[in-house]
């Protein structure tokens, strides 16, 4: 009788001890969340530029901006992109994407505020954490996952666009 019985005390204890474990993995997990592979991009300009960010598997990325130009002398304005390559990777709910010796830390909500935009509601997207370097192509934007038709907002009484986006 006092074997069955420490036995089972022992399966229990033991029962217990798998539960705690399962627990504490499944709260680590839980706790940050899996940034999705995808593209993510700003709110488009009223002159429809954008720059877009696609995290693509075995930590591969592609910056693509599109914005538009105009060249010294010439009143026509063009319709320029560019793209650069870039890898990345994740700890946490952090992302750092590294790309022509620029390292841009980023970090993903998944409901990040559309107030950022003039807009209201929240949305999935990846925004910057630290100040970025002089020539980041993300530099302190907020990249909203795709789809998604965003504009943003022209202040009122504005005859021009918000500040472009960076070249």
């Amino acid at each position: 009788m006092e074997r069955v019985a420490g036995a089972m005390a022992m399966h229990a204890l033991r029962a217990v001890g798998v539960l705690a474990i399962s627990a504490a993995i499944a709260t680590s997990v839980w706790a940050a969340p899996a940034v999705p592979l995808g593209d993510y991009e700003t709110a488009r300009t009223p002159d429809d530029e954008f720059v877009r960010l696609s995290l693509m598997a075995g930590g591969k990325a592609k910056i693509i901006a599109e914005n538009n130009f105009q060249i010294p002398g010439d009143p026509a304005k063009r319709r320029g992109r560019t793209t650069s390559y870039a890898k990345w990777s994740r700890k946490g709910a952090n992302v750092t994407i590294t790309y022509a010796k620029i390292s841009d830390r980023l970090k993903f909500d998944a409901a990040t505020p559309l107030a950022r935009i003039g807009l209201s509601g929240t949305a999935p997207a990846l925004y910057a954490v630290q100040k970025s370097d002089a020539n980041s192509r993300l530099r302190n934007l907020t990249l909203w996952r795709l789809p998604h038709t965003y504009r943003q907002a022209v202040p009122a009484g504005a005859e021009e666009a918000p500040a472009p986006l960076p070249k």
